[in-house]
């Protein structure tokens, strides 16, 4: 895998602090925590954008489904159901 340089500029200090902490804590370098949370934040976006995409074709099953013709107008318990509410 080939790497690039990335240099952050004018990082708040209080960024800096947590993001130093969370590193200390994980047992890692800044550095690697912070391509760590790269890493995790692009996974993230990737997952709501396929998640999104998903979204947009169930959409359009739900349309296609709603612009069928009823063939029965009773209410689906009705359908399902006898009187003592067992199934049919």
């Amino acid at each position: 895998m080939s790497t690039d340089v990335i240099t952050i500029k004018q990082v708040p200090q209080d960024l800096k602090a947590f993001w130093s902490e969370q590193a200390k804590a994980n047992d890692r370098s800044m550095n690697r925590e912070l391509i760590r949370l790269l890493d995790s934040e692009r996974k993230r976006l990737l997952g709501l954008q396929g998640n999104f995409k998903n979204f947009e074709k169930i959409n359009a099953v739900v349309k296609a489904m709603h612009a069928l013709p009823s063939l029965d107008d009773r209410p689906v318990n009705d359908i399902l159901y006898d009187d003592l509410g067992m199934t049919k």
